[in-house]
């Protein structure tokens, strides 16, 4: 018996909302739950030290591993471009986004 700790992390977390992962053609759109996550730029003595960048968090197991190209997700009525994505060997990814 596999014990899967992944899926109660998404399920009982009030930051998870309902996003649409699409593959590339002839790929499917399929609902899945996300942990949206943009970083502001970062500030430190006047300097700015990080700039904004857009991630997700998604089960592995919804995206595949590794992630294939050309592949999107929309959230909030936005379609992001995956760029990357970085399994943590858990059973989670972070998807790193852009909109163009």
């Amino acid at each position: 018996m596999t014990l899967d700790l992944v899926t109660p992390f998404f399920s009982n977390n009030p930051f998870t909302e309902q996003g649409t992962f699409t593959p590339p053609a002839p790929g499917v759109a399929k609902p899945i739950d996300v942990i949206f996550e943009k970083i502001e730029s970062i500030m430190a003595a006047g300097v700015k030290i990080q700039n904004a960048e857009t991630t997700a968090l998604v089960k592995t197991a919804d995206v595949g591993d590794p992630v294939p190209n050309g592949s999107t997700l929309t959230l909030r009525a936005v379609v992001y471009k995956i760029i990357k994505g970085f399994d943590d060997s858990t059973g989670v990814t972070t998807l790193q986004l852009s909109r163009n």
